[in-house]
């Protein structure tokens, strides 16, 4: 049984203010009124006292006159869960009333109501008395915003204020001013795509502006302005205690006029974007507006908004490409992410004919359990089932050293004619001869060697294809990431492992579409292998990463000499 029950002082407006009331919050009714009579202060009929509940808390309207009214040292405080909950309480009870400092408002009654996040409560009590020190402080000081022009919204802030990214804009336009959260509409909504393609959510992230309302735009109908630089230095005060509250471990600036109020720099967004600045100690990434890649469509604009979101993600959650001394300090082995690149690429492209073409360091990272990120599919290859065949049988077959039949999955994938015979483009490119050691040939030699093979080729019909092309290019970027991640490489054993792995994972799938025996196995010729780098069996160096680039280097240097 409920013990204390709030009674609440009315002139006449009793059972108008319960109704209200029961309407706003969902878990509500009206239990009881009682009604003056022919002998009573007030109007036959006419409420004497309403009884209602609002989520199960008892209250009494009573309709006593004009001696008394309400003020704001009575308050009811409105705990919310989320931000949804924020917006609607704050709306609805707003209808006719007046708002106030720190969240706080008065109805059209005039009873004060305080809307406020549960979160902020639970910063009050955190156990960093610091910080809940500043979220005081910065509560206490609130006030209305001096720019705030009669009849629109407050935008305050979305998400989540304990989140470790936060994105800040210049100023709340119409749609945000209708609506009281920022970033809505069109550029609302292609943010809200970034910030998925990021892995995170808008309720996982803190997003605002430097103004907390729309500028006014006298004389105009419709439309939006830019924030005077006067303008943001009054609000930017507010901002501060929110970044102070937050402690962000990344701020991202949107467009010109952010970086402007927030950095005080004037120059082009193309000209520092992509660079990493510093706010309030705390390290700040300026990108594009989302309402600027609505005007400007191009996917050399979008890739660049990208490619700054990948250098807050590397802040965030991981490390770059090249961040090798990061990886060591968190117990990530750089062979391990080797590894972890070369399954997967191979995986998408023998399993599923798909892998992306273009990667380089400003697509990947490495998250911090060691998995690899991975960004902007712009070009991708993506292979016919026939295509996907020819190169599932181009990796067998180069493993396993069966000549005729890597060629045969090079025609298949259109690097030769149809028609040609492949004895007779062995025999031409005599491949069934002794292996050629580069290192054991003169200037001389290796230049009348390619060109022998060159003319051979072009006489053939021999052409590079798009998938070979691009995977290609891919074994160059592996070249070069593995030369910076892990330098030692045993290249045999991550042959050796790839082909475990792939048997692991695909083994009888693979094998039945390689038309294998049941129970067959395919085994790794390693001399096969070391042949295609040009080593021979004599040779007693083993095949790692490092004397593939001593022999690079020798070569390199032997055809650079005139």
């Amino acid at each position: 049984m409920q013990k204390i029950t709030p009674f609440l002082w009315f002139d006449g407006q009793a059972e108008e203010a319960a109704n209200f009331y029961v309407s706003v919050f969902k878990d509500a009714r009206i239990t009881d009124v009682a009604r003056f009579g022919s002998e009573g202060s007030g109007p036959e009929g006419s409420a004497l006292t309403v009884s209602f509940e609002l989520f199960g808390q008892k209250f009494v309207a009573l309709n006593g006159g004009p001696e008394f009214a309400f003020t704001p040292a009575i308050s009811f405080y409105v705990d919310c869960q989320s931000q949804e909950e924020v917006d609607y309480y704050w709306d609805r009870l707003l209808e006719g009333g007046q708002p106030d400092a720190c969240g706080w408002l008065r109805d059209k009654f005039g009873v004060s109501w305080q809307i406020v996040p549960s979160i902020l409560n639970e910063l009050l009590q955190d156990p960093d008395q610091e910080k809940a020190g500043r979220v005081m402080a910065a509560m206490m000081k609130m006030e209305d915003d001096p720019l705030f022009p009669a009849g629109t919204n407050m935008v305050i802030y979305r998400g989540n204020p304990q989140a470790k990214l936060m994105i800040v804009g210049e100023a709340p336009g119409a749609d945000e001013d209708a609506q009281g959260e920022p970033f809505v509409g069109r550029a609302g909504e292609l943010l809200t795509k970034i910030i998925c393609t990021m892995g995170l959510t808008r309720e996982a992230v803190y997003i605002g502006n430097i103004l907390k309302c729309r500028p006014d735009t006298p004389g105009q109908a419709s439309g939006n302005r830019k924030p005077t630089p006067e303008e943001m230095q009054t609000c930017l005060p507010y901002l501060h205690e929110q970044i102070d509250i937050i402690r962000p471990e990344v701020i991202v600036a949107l467009g010109a006029t952010a970086v402007e109020g927030l950095l005080g720099r004037t120059a082009g967004i193309t000209r520092i974007r992509g660079q990493w600045h510093t706010y309030r100690g705390t390290p700040l990434m300026p990108t594009y507006h989302p309402a600027y890649l609505l005007r400007k469509t191009s996917l050399d604009e979008k890739r660049r908004v990208w490619e700054d979101m990948l250098l807050v993600m590397e802040r965030l959650q991981g490390y770059g490409w090249e961040g090798i001394e990061g990886m060591i300090a968190a117990g990530i082995s750089g062979r391990d992410v080797i590894r972890t690149g070369m399954v997967g690429f191979t995986e998408g492209a023998m399993v599923h004919g798909i892998f992306h073409g273009d990667l380089h360091g400003g697509n990947l990272f490495v998250l911090a359990d060691g998995r690899i990120a991975l960004l902007d599919f712009g070009i991708t290859a993506r292979m016919t089932e026939k295509e996907r065949m020819a190169f599932l049988r181009l990796m067998i077959t180069g493993a396993t050293g069966d000549i005729k039949g890597q060629l045969g999955a090079f025609r298949d994938l259109g690097a030769l004619p149809d028609d040609v015979d492949l004895d007779w483009v062995i025999e031409e490119l005599r491949l069934d001869g002794e292996v050629f050691d580069p290192t054991q040939m003169s200037q001389e030699e290796m230049m009348a060697e390619l060109q022998r093979i060159t003319k051979a080729l072009l006489g053939m019909g021999a052409r590079l294809p798009k998938i070979l092309m691009l995977y290609v290019k891919n074994l160059v970027f592996l070249d070069g990431a593995i030369a910076t991640l892990a330098p030692d490489l045993d290249i045999m054993a991550e042959v050796m492992n790839l082909f475990a792995s792939m048997a692991g994972r695909h083994g009888d799938v693979l094998a039945a579409q390689m038309g294998l025996l049941a129970g067959e196995e395919i085994a790794v010729d390693e001399t096969a292998v070391r042949a295609a780098f040009g080593m021979t069996e004599e040779d007693p160096n083993p095949l790692t990463h490092e004397e593939l680039r001593r022999r690079r280097d020798m070569i390199r240097s032997r055809m650079g000499k005139r």
